[in-house]
């Protein structure tokens, strides 16, 4: 049997969406379904809530007087990672002497269940008993929806436009020396979902499309009935997204660090992302019955979010070699050329009319 069987089952091919979901996301081997630790210095790639505190503190910031103004409200964390927001986040609403109603941590893999029970225990002494796991958002949710690099990791379609503009989808395919790329005919609904999102047509130019971001966010306004959702993730505005020297898209795979073009190396092994199409996130919340309340850098907003102010505070509380590492963590998270412009934020609300968001203070970006 071949070693790609649980991506391809019985076929040669398959549409590069479906090789992404199964490589991501099998039951048994998939990348996220592995009993493997992947974030941090042990794994293939970091996240802002592993690089520095001030993360989730500069949230807690925002969430803190939503939670004074809706004290039955809870917080879900989708993907939390190792569960260091989870602790970190929680840490300083205690120090507010605030605490949501419950803290949902919503994950598939069972090891990494464990890991961040394990986080907890370890990091956190009181407030334990708010913490439960969910494979699911609850039906009837109310309270913060957070999410960090998640949308990233959403199959995509892979739509290619030839010298002469004619369209073809990317299958992947089994040959004699590895895993490749072939075009086949794209299909109508593809073509309806490129045409219907406005975006520039251009020569020899490979298109991301996402078809599960509509889906996802679909499925989270169904289980909300009221409250906020944040995303972070790295991405553009969709006039960014598709510019014209992008024509390789932004399909890349970590691995062990490292950073490869290929992503169909390795299938289970190592992490395949995109950026976000954001004018595509705003589009399917509002379809989803969620009205928007900002967008941003991530520079921007943790400074609307009182980063400053949380590295005064450390510094007459630190020794001098930890302040300077939070010091370097913040520029890693502000910095334009590391995470400050690569990753964005945006925000939705449902049934929240006039909401104000801490972090947006500065002002929005368009999209």
């Amino acid at each position: 049997m071949s070693t790609h069987a649980f991506v391809f089952g019985k076929k040669n091919a398959v549409p590069f969406s479906e090789f992404m979901q199964q490589a991501l996301y099998h039951p048994e081997q998939g990348y996220y379904r592995q009993n493997i630790i992947r974030q941090g210095a042990e794994g293939d790639y970091v996240t802002a809530p592993s690089i520095s505190p001030l993360f989730a503190r500069c949230i807690a910031n925002n969430l803190a007087p939503l939670l004074e103004q809706y004290p039955h409200w809870s917080i879900a964390e989708i993907g939390p990672g190792r569960g260091d927001c989870a602790v970190d986040l929680m840490r300083s609403l205690e120090e507010k002497n605030i605490q949501p109603k419950a803290y949902l941590l919503i994950e598939q893999s069972e090891q990494m269940r464990t890991y961040q029970h394990q986080n907890i225990v370890m990091r956190l002494a009181s407030s334990q008993e708010k913490f439960s796991w969910h494979a699911a958002l609850p039906r009837s949710f109310c309270g913060i929806v957070i999410a960090n690099e998640v949308l990233d990791a959403l199959p995509v379609h892979l739509l290619f436009s030839d010298a002469q503009g004619d369209f073809s989808e990317l299958w992947v395919t089994q040959t004699k020396s590895g895993l490749a790329f072939k075009h086949y005919p794209a299909s109508d609904d593809l073509l309806t979902l490129f045409s219907s999102r406005n975006i520039p047509k251009y020569r020899n130019y490979r298109y991301e499309l996402s078809s599960e971001i509509p889906r996802f966010l679909k499925a989270l306004g169904t289980s909300m009935s009221s409250g906020v959702c944040l995303f972070f993730d790295y991405g553009y505005p969709r006039r960014q997204y598709y510019h014209p020297d992008r024509k390789l898209g932004t399909l890349t795979s970590f691995y062990a660090h490292q950073r490869t073009e290929n992503s169909l190396l390795r299938p289970g092994q190592q992490d395949i992302s995109v950026h976000v199409d954001f004018n595509c996130v705003a589009e399917s919340a509002h379809q989803a019955g969620f009205q928007f309340c900002g967008y941003s850098n991530q520079e921007r907003f943790l400074l609307a979010s009182h980063l400053f102010d949380q590295l005064r505070q450390d510094e007459h509380r630190l020794n001098k070699l930890d302040y300077l590492s939070l010091r370097k963590s913040a520029h890693t998270l502000t910095s334009p050329s590391e995470m400050g412009e690569l990753v964005k934020v945006i925000a939705f609300q449902k049934q929240l009319p006039d909401l104000q968001i801490l972090g947006f203070n500065k002002g929005s970006q368009g999209l």
